[in-house]
């Protein structure tokens, strides 16, 4: 008997948007990491994020761990934009 799409699909879905979640929360405890990834969503909602991490690769004075956390962030920019709506969320709950 064949397993239907949905019994297959949805564990994996599930857990990549726990994983997501999870991710979303540590960034809110963390203020510095999160103002450089909402910084980073704000130049990607605005088509800046190219020229930042140009800047980025050659600023000499980044140590490498720094420079290598940020260029793959840009190359997520899904993330950094579904970051700045959660933050956005927070707030906006916060608020209430």
């Amino acid at each position: 008997r064949n397993r239907s799409a949905r019994s297959v699909v949805e564990p994996v879905v599930l857990g990549s948007l726990l994983t997501e979640l999870e991710t979303l929360e540590a960034l809110d405890r963390c203020h510095e990491a999160r103002a450089v990834v909402l910084r980073m969503a704000r130049l990607a909602s605005h088509g800046r994020l190219d020229a930042f991490v140009h800047a980025v690769g050659a600023d000499s004075k980044l140590d490498e761990r720094t420079r290598r956390w940020v260029l793959d962030l840009a190359r997520h920019e899904p993330f950094l934009l579904a970051t700045a709506e959660y933050a956005s969320l927070q707030s906006a709950s916060a608020g209430d």
